[in-house]
């Protein structure tokens, strides 16, 4: 299924204040929750970006209309992650987050 731009922002912003916030100390909660409120801020030029992009065309997941194939994405991403396991980032003054098959399928269920 495809979702708008806004809807998408919309969900990642509610999967981050509901399943990752609450396990960040303040000072991650501080940076994350201001790095999410600007890049919410450039949707439509990182979308635009996206468009652009000779992959993201070639794969189809933003269509000319700028509407996302969320279904597409998250099914490849989890397939990904049960197939080679979570991964982890770790993000300068926030810490260290691990995502795994699970946690792709509640980010698909906030948006």
């Amino acid at each position: 299924m495809k979702y708008s731009t806004d809807q998408v922002i919309n969900g990642l912003i509610a999967y981050a204040d509901s399943e990752i916030m609450g396990k960040l100390p303040t000072t991650g909660q501080w940076v994350m929750g201001t790095a999410l409120g600007l890049a919410s801020n450039k949707v439509g030029s990182a979308l635009d970006a996206l468009k652009g992009n000779t992959i993201v065309q070639m794969l189809g997941i933003i269509d000319e209309d700028g509407m996302v194939d969320v279904e597409a994405l998250t099914d490849a991403m989890k397939k990904s992650a049960d197939k080679y396991g979570k991964i982890t980032v770790d993000i300068p003054l926030v810490g260290r987050l691990s995502f795994s098959s699970t946690d792709v399928e509640n980010l698909k269920r906030y948006i």
